[in-house]
């Protein structure tokens, strides 16, 4: 089995009318898992730090521009069976 914990999940949370609103990304058709709703994530690229690579992630995905950063004391797991890789992410 591999192991791989180059990951990050950001979570990206504001203040809704009837309580909080969470932010899910749909993935897009003919990619991996397509169709399926997930938090904004991406890969860490040598010498980012956490923060740096969710505000950039967050970019990315999403054109957004955070006004806080939170860490979360989480740890997200998945396996994918395809590549006997077990991942480990950091979440923010």
């Amino acid at each position: 089995m591999n192991l791989r914990y180059d990951l990050i999940e950001c979570y990206v949370v504001r203040p809704g009318s009837t309580g909080h609103e969470f932010l899910l990304l749909r993935r897009a058709p003919g990619r991996y898992m397509a169709g399926a709703w997930h938090t904004v994530a991406g890969h860490i690229q040598s010498g980012e730090t956490a923060v740096q690579i969710a505000v950039r992630e967050l970019c990315e995905e999403t054109a957004l521009v955070p006004v806080e950063l939170y860490c979360l004391d989480r740890i997200g797991s998945f396996f994918v069976p395809s590549e006997d890789t077990l991942w480990h992410a950091i979440c923010g």
